[in-house]
């Protein structure tokens, strides 16, 4: 899964960049990539609560001082995603359409930080109480998504959405019985159980295994 998405990524950015795996296990990466042993920040809450970490300020031990742009290794890129990439802005995120096809919520498969720690809060004030956050966004699908969606004030952030040639597997083609890859598709979001890899999906949409690979 690492090795397909570098590959999908060096296939379609035209910028240098450094690729950052973290991982809880021993790695033997074919792939020119810089490998860390993954933090424990409250992966016994389960879900992808230890995945807020990333908004803390001490994530400039691992990037210096610069932008980066956490992704999901689920997702297919499809096409040139450099505009997306070098998007600029103190934090972006992938804006979906909401759990029933209408509003918009944030999607924390993929995000990106101007610079370490641009949005702190984020992580400081789960931190300081996690009972009490999870308490508060329970109501909201997801984990870390959950808190994100109700912590952060996300009409006043940048964002990228479907006008950038993101779409959401779930509700942008399957839900709405689409098997042909859009046009102007640049990264198809991969939400939920559901994996690429899995060979189901390759047999249904044949522009899978065109492009995850």
């Amino acid at each position: 899964h690492i090795e397909t998405h570098y590959k999908m990524v060096e296939r379609n950015l035209d910028c240098d960049f450094r690729y950052i795996v973290f991982s809880d296990r021993m790695l033997n990466l074919n792939i020119p990539a810089v490998v860390y042993k993954l933090w424990d920040k409250y992966r016994s809450l389960g879900g992808c609560f230890n995945r807020l970490y990333t908004f803390s300020g001490e994530m400039i031990n691992y990037f210096g001082n610069q932008p980066f742009i956490c992704m999901d290794l689920d997702m297919i890129i499809t096409g040139n995603i450099t505009d997306i990439v070098t998007k600029e802005g103190d934090f972006i995120y992938y804006k979906m359409p909401g759990p029933d096809g209408t509003g918009s919520r944030m999607n924390c498969g993929m995000y990106k930080f101007g610079y370490p720690g641009s949005r702190d809060h984020v992580w400081n004030v789960f931190d300081s109480d996690p009972e009490l956050a999870i308490q508060l966004s329970t109501h909201i699908p997801g984990t870390d998504q959950g808190w994100c969606n109700y912590h952060i004030e996300l009409d006043k952030e940048h964002s990228w959405d479907i006008s950038d040639g993101i779409y959401d597997f779930r509700i942008h083609l399957l839900e709405k019985g689409i098997t042909d890859l859009p046009e102007d598709a640049k990264i198809v979001m991969w939400p939920g159980p559901r994996d690429p890899s899995q060979v189901e999906w390759q047999e249904k949409f044949s522009w899978i295994s065109e492009h995850y690979c």
